[in-house]
């Protein structure tokens, strides 16, 4: 995946090449717009089997019901979703975990191979976060991988506490696009 310098009216930074740990959490770093959101939109373009939680969980509601959202009665158990809301009803904590469920759930018996989750703590209270804690555990556990983007720090040595977290730094400030660290 390829970003360039800025020329006129276009925006382009580069090369950049990762590598996502399986079974591990790569953690990209960076200021507000160094390209965190727009290099994991360009990933799950490239892999159908990558999943992609927004920032805002409300923009990927596109079901009148939280069971059409979230087919897996299991994940819906897990997560306490009342099958028959509206997702636009739901409370913060519940439509960040019903986006979860309804990127990683399977379909065809199949789970997501990488998740990409861009701040996925933001709207979560402590309840909410260890419920999505266990959720990342068991899709790594499964042998999935996670691409993280998150600010919050305690929300990364929380991630510490079940997996391993390489770090990829992007836009240092002096040209370079990014680097692990």
């Amino acid at each position: 995946w390829q970003f360039r310098k800025s020329q006129a009216n276009r925006f382009e930074i580069g090369p950049v090449s990762l590598s996502i740990p399986r079974g591990g959490v790569l953690w990209l770093r960076g200021a507000n717009g160094a390209g965190k959101s727009t290099l994991m939109k360009a990933l799950v373009e490239r892999d159908k089997r990558i999943g992609l939680m927004l920032q805002d969980p409300i923009d990927q509601v596109i079901d009148s019901r939280v069971d059409q959202m979230v087919p897996d009665a299991q994940l819906r158990s897990q997560f306490d979703l009342n099958s028959e809301e509206h997702p636009e009803d739901l409370s913060q904590r519940a439509l960040r975990l019903a986006q979860f469920a309804s990127v990683i759930g399977p379909v065809n018996g199949q789970y997501v191979a990488v998740l990409c989750a861009d701040e996925p703590d933001v709207g979560l209270d402590i309840a909410g976060r260890n419920m999505l804690h266990e959720g990342f555990a068991s899709h790594l556990h499964r042998g999935g991988s996670i691409v993280l983007a998150c600010h919050d720090e305690n929300f990364i040595e929380e991630v510490r506490g079940y997996a391993q977290v390489e770090i990829f730094q992007l836009g240092d400030g002096h040209g370079q696009v990014g680097s692990r660290l």
